[in-house]
């Protein structure tokens, strides 16, 4: 059966026939069970038009930092390249799902689905299904699949989301024996290979899992003896065949030029790197709580919390040099450079936006580690006494990372690559939000101005995120909860459907505009001066460095069109109004400080700091110190 869409009630005589390049039914399964999953869809193989467009989306968006299977067995029986091998039906539709995230939704809606979710929803459940009733026996399959099924995330009160699959998959990477090297012949064949990415990949997963889902992470250190990803272990000398080179046609695709596929593979291996520096953070600065946190349910569901500060005090030093170790031992191809694309002709520029998209992903991977180090730091305020000179050191770093986070946002906005943003990115955007949004009640207006354009950006791309991620409403309800709370309203806040209705956001974003006040915004992207902070120089370049297309202070300007990706998996993104087209039709805008905002904004609102939540439900509720208070935005 072609079309995705159909109803997965209504039994089909074709539905136990799959293509050839698929591998057969398990004998081991009788009829009744393939008949149960013949009713549940799990055998609905998407058309031609539609898988291949998935299949792109894997390479270009999932596959760089999950290198988990090997993509010429994977992808030469589907092209029939190869004339011989299958593949695994539930590794097929693992990538299906993972994928489907990614593409445009009217792509989607001409095969039936109203939204993203809807059409994640349908894809998850026929490998779920595929997976509960056995239908893979092959380990390494199993963990290859298992990985891809932590994409899985409705909501937090959801039994089997992204933390359950995570676990399923270590504990048979664990059976597999995937946490230990093969003996030395073998650990360069094209198994062993692929053996030490699938490891890698799992433990990228859970240091990533770690710091975004309040989870403790699972791999220790001293618990596996594999070696650390090399170039050797990635594919990156022989071009694709020519079939699979048509299936991945698009000026963005990586892997015709071997230069670009080495690229990747370097960022794959410098995130891996990352997660040295991420579970040393989590192992030493952060404990399982033993008791419920205080506040909300969302912060009841907690299981990690901060550590004292005696008990940080011997580590952190040392998590925080690791993490500037890291940063300073990036390769100039790995680092990201806003405002600039690597290349200088328009073609090189297409053809790298998958470089650009990751190199993003990884620089806010490194601000959110930034984040988790020294939130405790700053918000601490328990009976033992924390150095004021290491509290103002932590709360600059805290500030900039969120800073930078805001340009991110914008980065993957403008260059209209935010289609592709993981679920990661939510709690980073959330949390630089909630850092913009506390120092909307300093006492100096030019902070108090910047600050409200750097909290509309990030509250603007989780609108965005909508209609992609349950964790992005979560997002957006924290937020609304916490201002309404507070009797602080922006018009920007909304609790309605996700940016997809895009007639519904112009409307709320103009009303920013309605009211003209006295002053003027400087908005999200004026950074900390230049030695303020403790970033290192070439950090302090990078959050202050200008935005593509922008005017010399950083906003866009009036008349200028952001960059729409042409290339890639289909990359045409909704055309949803954000901040950046408001902000360029709101007049004759020449400079960020001619960016109107409402009156009330601009006198500088007096919050109702009691009605506020718990500090646990302002600042990033994923790792934050839940005993704390306001005081250190008067310190």
């Amino acid at each position: 059966m072609d079309n995705v869409s159909a109803s997965a009630n209504t039994p089909h005589a074709n539905q136990n026939h799959l293509p050839l390049y698929i591998s057969p039914h398990p004998s081991y399964l009788d009829n009744h069970d393939l008949e149960f999953l013949a009713r549940k869809d799990c055998f609905t193989i998407p058309d031609n038009q539609l898988r291949d467009e998935l299949i792109r989306i894997y390479v270009f968006v999932v596959y760089p930092f999950m290198p988990a299977i090997d993509l010429a067995d994977f992808l030469e029986p589907i092209t029939g390249s190869s004339g011989v091998g299958t593949v695994s039906l539930l590794l097929f539709q693992a990538i299906m799902f993972a994928s489907v995230t990614f593409v445009d939704m009217q792509l989607l809606q001409r095969y039936g689905f109203k939204n993203k979710r809807a059409a994640r929803q349908v894809f998850f459940n026929r490998v779920k299904l595929l997976y509960s009733l056995g239908y893979e026996a092959d380990r390494l399959t199993l963990v290859q699949s298992l990985l891809l099924m932590t994409y899985w995330y409705d909501t937090d009160s959801d039994e089997k989301h992204t933390w359950y699959w995570m676990g399923l998959a270590l504990t048979t990477a664990h059976i597999e024996g995937l946490h230990r090297d093969l003996e030395e012949p073998q650990q360069m064949t094209k198994n062993g290979r692929l053996r030490r990415r699938i490891w890698w990949s799992c433990v990228i997963r859970d240091r990533l899992l770690g710091l975004g889902l309040r989870r403790p992470s699972r791999i220790q250190e001293d618990e596996f003896s594999v070696e650390r990803l090399r170039l050797d272990d990635f594919d990156i000398s022989l071009p694709p065949p020519p079939a699979v080179a048509r299936l991945l046609a698009a000026p963005s695709y990586t892997g015709k030029d071997p230069v670009n596929r080495q690229r990747i593979a370097n960022l794959c291996i410098d995130l891996s790197q990352l997660c040295f520096a991420i579970g040393r953070i989590l192992h030493t600065q952060y404990t399982i709580a033993s008791t419920p946190g205080a506040g909300s349910n969302y912060l009841r569901r907690a299981i990690v919390r901060p550590r004292s500060l005696k008990e940080q005090a011997h580590s952190f030093a040392k998590c925080d040099a690791d993490l500037q170790e890291w940063f300073q031992s990036l390769a100039p191809e790995s680092r990201y450079v806003p405002g600039t694309r690597d290349g200088g002709a328009a073609a090189a520029q297409v053809e790298n936006s998958t470089i650009r998209l990751h190199k993003i992903l990884l620089y806010m991977k490194y601000l959110t580690a930034i984040g988790a180090l020294h939130r405790p730091q700053v918000f601490y305020s328990g009976s033992d006494s924390i150095d004021p000179a290491r509290k103002a050191d932590s709360r600059r770093k805290l500030t900039e990372a969120a800073v930078a986070i805001t340009k991110l946002a914008f980065d993957l906005q403008f260059s209209g690559l935010m289609c592709y943003a993981p679920t990661s990115s939510v709690p980073a955007f959330l949390s630089a939000a909630l850092i913009h949004l506390l120092n909307i009640r300093s006492p100096d207006e030019e902070t108090r101005n910047i600050s409200i354009g750097r909290f509309c950006q990030c509250l603007d791309a989780l609108h965005q995120l909508q209609s992609m991620y349950t964790a992005a409403d979560e997002a957006v309800h924290i937020i609304n909860n916490m201002t309404e709370n507070a009797g602080f309203i922006l018009p920007l806040l909304s609790t309605g459907n996700p940016m997809s209705k895009a007639n519904g956001i112009a409307a709320r974003n103009s009303r920013l505009f309605s009211e003209i006040g006295p002053s003027r915004v400087t908005t999200a992207y004026p950074s900390p001066a230049p030695g303020t902070g403790n970033l290192d120089t070439s950090q302090e370049e990078m959050i202050s460095a200008p935005i593509p297309g922008a005017g010399p202070t950083g906003v866009a300007l009036s008349g200028h069109r952001s960059r729409q990706p042409s290339a890639g998996p289909n990359m045409t993104s909704s055309a949803t109004p954000n901040l950046m087209s408001i902000w360029s039709a709101a007049g004759n805008i020449h400079s960020e400080r001619d960016i109107p905002l409402p009156a009330d904004l601009m006198a500088g609102i007096q919050l109702d700091l009691d009605a506020w939540y718990n500090i646990g439900d302002i600042i990033d509720p994923t790792l934050m110190n839940f005993e704390t208070g306001l005081d250190f935005l008067n310190s």
